[in-house]
């Protein structure tokens, strides 16, 4: 009978046993298992948001230089329109320029200024003639000038063939500054 009883007592103390280690798992180590998977899907997300911000960091920074680079490329356009001030002076600035190189001023003929931005736009058109020398002359005078300013177009044309002559036209924008123009 010793016998038989410690079989059932076995059992008494096994299944109670299996059933607290059963509920243990399911009450208290499986949802503290998933907990713990959560928790490191939550680090490898964030882990990815720093690699990234980094990677991003660096993008910033090359955007910063260029911005910057833009400023200063748009800074150098501002000085020379600033320093020309008013665009009728300009004007009598490149008649005097041609005239000083000799050259015969047929035409100069400024279009109504255009605002922009920050700009101002004039078209200007010229009529020189004169030797071939004369007219690089002028032109070389127009780039020199701390106005800011473009030749478009440019047209070459020989007026005579034994004078050497040539008759130049040509197409130039005038850029100033918005403020202190007068028209």
């Amino acid at each position: 009978m010793l016998r038989g009883s410690k079989k059932h007592g076995s059992w008494f103390v096994t299944v109670p046993l299996a059933v607290g280690v059963a509920l243990f798992y399911w009450l208290v180590f499986s949802p503290m298992q998933q907990e713990i998977q959560a928790m490191r899907e939550e680090l490898d997300q964030k882990q990815d948001y720093v690699v990234a911000t980094v990677s991003d960091q660096a993008a910033i920074e090359a955007a910063t230089r260029e911005i910057e680079q833009a400023r200063r490329y748009a800074d150098a356009w501002l000085r020379p329109a600033s320093t020309g001030g008013r665009l009728p002076e300009v004007v009598r600035d490149i008649n005097q320029q041609a005239i000083a190189s000799g050259a015969l001023v047929r035409r100069l003929d400024p279009q109504p200024a255009t605002a922009m931005q920050t700009l101002r736009r004039m078209p200007v058109s010229i009529s020189l003639s004169g030797s071939f020398d004369q007219l690089v002359r002028v032109l070389a005078s127009l780039e020199s000038m701390k106005q800011a300013l473009w030749v478009n177009e440019i047209h070459l044309d020989r007026k005579s063939e034994d004078r050497g002559d040539v008759q130049c036209r040509a197409e130039m924008v005038v850029f100033a500054n918005k403020t202190g123009i007068s028209d």
